[in-house]
């Protein structure tokens, strides 16, 4: 039960968005409550993405990752390590893609196959099993099976760009 919650509402866009301003039993002050109404076209479902040929994987995904409408960014705003994987599988070949860093911090960006485990309320992610490797340019570690070792690339910052092939990393500052 709600005690003097002064509520409001507002309805924007097929969205009914409502927040309290005092404390309550059950609301604390400033709390948002968002529902979505029936029916509501999802922002995914409006992006065009027919010059995407891969793209983060929505439905292979870490419960806290969240994937921008065109999958190509991920965010994380938890304090664990979560995991995606793309929409395209590798077999044979040597081949690449760049990471662009747009906030600074710890994040292991690399390869995993199918088996690589993403456990993230257990600490697995990318490069820690034998399924995958992953490139930190915070802590400027190589991760493989848990294990890791020293790189001596800088430590990247907001604007690198990673470049991570199958056989290599290259880290680049963008002109």
């Amino acid at each position: 039960m709600v005690n003097k919650a002064l509520w409001n509402s507002l309805n924007h866009g097929g969205m009914t968005v409502i927040w309290s301003r005092e404390r309550s039993d059950s609301v604390h002050n400033g709390a948002l409550i968002i529902c979505v109404s029936m029916g509501r076209q999802f922002s995914y479902e409006k992006v065009d993405t027919k010059g995407i040929n891969v793209m983060l994987n929505s439905k292979d995904v870490s419960e806290y990752l969240k994937l921008s409408p065109d999958g190509l960014e991920a965010r994380c705003d938890a304090s664990s390590f979560e995991s995606v994987r793309c929409t395209f599988q590798v077999d044979s070949g040597i081949w690449y893609y760049e990471v662009t860093i747009i906030t600074a911090g710890v994040m292991q960006i690399g390869w995993a196959t199918k088996d690589s485990k993403f456990l993230n309320y257990e600490g697995y992610g990318i490069g820690d099993d034998e399924y995958s490797v992953a490139y930190d340019g915070c802590r400027q570690l190589i991760w493989y099976n848990a294990l890791s070792e020293k790189h001596s690339h800088k430590c990247w910052k907001p604007g690198t760009a990673v470049v991570l092939s199958n056989i290599s990393f290259i880290i680049m500052p963008l002109l």
